[in-house]
């Protein structure tokens, strides 16, 4: 169990009195030196922890119609450790290369500030555009998201 998560009593005078009248004032006071000591550890390792973005996530849907195209968005959210609220956390949508010896297509970036451990940023696109970038035009109006992924980064 993490030391930030235990419920360590609190010493209250009731104590004090109860440990003078037998005598182990002492070691109530070392008992406190030791949770003190133990919280203080925890609150630096967690200062120290270096940043971890996990849980990556994404939903798909369809926008409202503009220009006669129909635009699209990608909502992505990821789940942030020991990054500051307002930060901001850099996303990048990817599609995957058809061959082995091919590299990925970068699509587009779009950025997300962290608030409450999570981050998330928004991608507008027409599909139209997805298939212009891809270099090949498939005759599926539906967008399979099996072919696509985003990655974060925290600079």
């Amino acid at each position: 169990m993490p030391i930030k998560r235990i419920p360590f009593p609190k010493i209250r005078i009731v104590d004090h009195v109860g440990a003078a009248l037998k005598g182990k004032s002492s070691e109530l006071k070392q008992a406190k030196q030791n949770q003190q000591q133990l919280k203080e550890e925890a609150a630096r390792e967690e200062a120290e922890q270096s940043p971890c973005l996990f849980n990556l996530k994404w939903a798909y849907e369809e926008a409202a119609t503009r220009d006669s195209q129909l635009e699209e968005k990608l909502m992505m959210t990821t789940e942030v450790k020991g990054i500051d609220d307002g930060e901001t956390i850099v996303f990048a949508v990817y599609q995957k290369a058809e061959k082995a010896d091919e590299e990925d297509l970068f699509l587009a970036e779009a950025e997300g500030k962290v608030s409450d451990h999570k981050a998330s940023a928004e991608w507008a696109f027409k599909q139209d555009d997805m298939s212009k970038k891809s270099e090949e035009v498939t005759g599926s109006e539906e967008m399979d998201l099996g072919n696509y992924y985003f990655t974060v980064r925290y600079e």
